[in-house]
């Protein structure tokens, strides 16, 4: 390789997946260029075809999806590569960070296993080496001083430091260029700035060329040497957001309620068998409005969830309509899981990997719509997609062959298809663009005005999305709500040190490069 050759070059790179008597789908076309020691960002809209790019050039792709255009790295072509030589340069000098680290890191290992694996699999060092060199990954990104050992497993940890690990997992063999894809999408603002410092680093400090894979722009301008958008829909620029002082309008639902609460819960409480949890939540859900619950990674948002709609053994009382939820092994709180539904942060892990679109989406309704025929289902399916903003040629398509984003806007097909009472959202748009996402808050509130949808938001966007979908927002910090009220004193007039520290570090990453 000469001294102006660059690291990675991508001409006219599109993914093609083809389903046995369809037409093939193809993602847009993709060119750019890598040089060495340098930062690049690639941002555009969910769906636009770029982590399916990327996964073309690890040579991940599914078995119906296949790359075409070229893909050069330090000059030698990796499309058509034996899998022995492509195994030699992923992994070693090319590493990537994915977007979802609850689906990439084994739940059965503990961390500092799956990052001597890596290495191991690459390069065979003494016992001790290896695990004083898992020990000083774990120390670079910062885990080692919150407590990460080699020995915590995955579930033990924030989301967060998940995607630290999963930095330190790529940085194991030294690479000369590491695709971080999406990597702060799904984090708090604090999270986010941790993880933000770290990519900084990796060019700074380490000499690494960095891929960053973003729908942000205002990331893009904090990060990027130089940024590439893809075809298929907009960036999303941080600037362009609504700031707290801007008047928020709530419109009401159709009709009122019967002044019974659709879903309140009283002192509830639940805990993990590794000790962390939740306890003392109380809340009362009307009929089309929105209880928010914000905090950063670990706070208990999502263990909340869980235990409001009886996911997970948990105390206190959760009341539906006046009525106490039952155990969910009875008959009754299945019938209830029409009324209400879920949309899980993570959609890789909680959608079934061997169904299709349409069978995800559908499964609601053959359950507990079964009068319905086959051509009425499909129809249903249609709108529902259409609504979400997804094309129908995805169909047949299964979660692996999905964006991050498209397979976000299935889950919440899939829950919002039945038109359940209460709607409880765990991080709906954190994987989609702001397009896409103002899309699904249009949809959303759109159901609430219409039927008097209620909605349970789980969030760490305090600024954005608390403020403009809430009608009460719980600050939650280590298990416990330290802090409650109108989005507007909350945002306003933060009692608490900590809500203070999370709007703080939410409007330092919307500031401009």
């Amino acid at each position: 390789m000469t001294a102006c050759t660059p690291l990675l070059e991508l001409h006219d790179v599109s993914v093609r997946f083809e389903a046995r008597g369809r037409a093939a789908v193809e993602t847009p076309k993709l060119s750019l260029v890598v040089n060495a020691e340098e930062a690049v960002a690639l941002i555009g809209a969910s769906g636009s075809g770029k982590t399916q790019a990327m996964y073309a050039v690890m040579g991940v792709l599914e078995p119906n999806a296949r790359a075409e255009g070229a893909i050069f790295f330090r000059g030698r072509e990796l499309l058509g590569l034996e899998q022995g030589e492509l195994n030699r340069i992923r992994g070693v000098s090319i590493s990537m960070i994915f977007q979802d680290p609850g689906a990439a890191l084994d739940p059965m290992l503990p961390v500092g296993r799956q990052i001597g694996d890596v290495i191991r699999y690459h390069r065979t060092l003494p016992r001790a080496s290896l695990a004083e060199r898992i020990k000083s990954l774990l120390q670079w990104v910062g885990l080692e001083q919150e407590g990460v050992l080699p020995e915590t497993f995955p579930h033990q940890i924030s989301g967060g430091q998940r995607q630290r690990v999963m930095i330190a997992m790529a940085l194991s063999n030294d690479p000369a260029i590491i695709i971080a894809d999406e990597a702060t999408s799904a984090l708090d603002a604090i999270a986010q700035q941790r993880v933000v410092r770290l990519l900084v680093k990796l060019k700074a400090e380490l000499g690494i060329a960095v891929l960053f894979v973003t729908h942000d722009l205002n990331l893009a301008r904090v990060l990027a040497d130089r940024v590439y958008v893809t075809g298929g829909g907009a960036a999303e620029d941080g600037n362009s957001r609504a700031t707290p002082s801007e008047t928020r309008v709530r419109p009401e639902p159709a009709s009122a309620g019967d002044g019974v609460p659709v879903l309140e819960a009283v002192n509830l409480s639940a805990r993990h068998e590794e000790g962390f949890g939740v306890s003392g939540l109380s809340f009362a859900l009307e009929r089309g409005r929105t209880v928010c619950l914000v905090g950063a990674s670990g706070s208990g948002k999502t263990t909340a969830a869980r235990a409001l709609l009886r996911l997970m053994p948990s105390g206190g009382s959760v009341r539906f309509r006046g009525r106490e939820l039952p155990p969910p092994s009875t008959g009754a709180m299945r019938f209830l899981r029409r009324h209400i539904q879920m949309v899980f942060q993570d959609p890789f892990t909680s959608l079934s990997p061997r169904m299709t679109v349409e069978e995800l989406v559908s499964e609601g309704l053959r359950e507990f719509e079964p009068g319905l025929s086959r051509d009425a289902v499909r129809r249903r399916v249609l709108e529902m997609l259409a609504e979400v903003g997804l094309d129908e040629n995805l169909l047949h398509r299964r979660p692996s062959g999905l964006s991050g984003g498209q397979r976000q806007r299935v889950a919440i097909a899939r829950a919002a298809i039945l038109h359940p009472d209460v709607l409880v959202l765990d991080e709906p748009t954190s994987a989609l663009d702001r397009q896409s996402g103002e899309k699904i808050w249009t949809l959303l509130e759109r159901l609430r005005i219409a039927t008097g949808m209620s909605y349970v938001l789980i969030t760490h966007d305090v600024i954005d999305i608390a403020r403009h979908h809430a009608d009460w927002i719980l600050v939650m910090k280590d298990g416990a709500v330290v802090e409650q009220g109108a989005p507007e004193t909350i945002l306003e007039r933060p009692a608490h040190a900590y809500t203070r520290e999370l709007i703080d570090a939410a409007r330092c990453m919307r500031l401009p490069a």
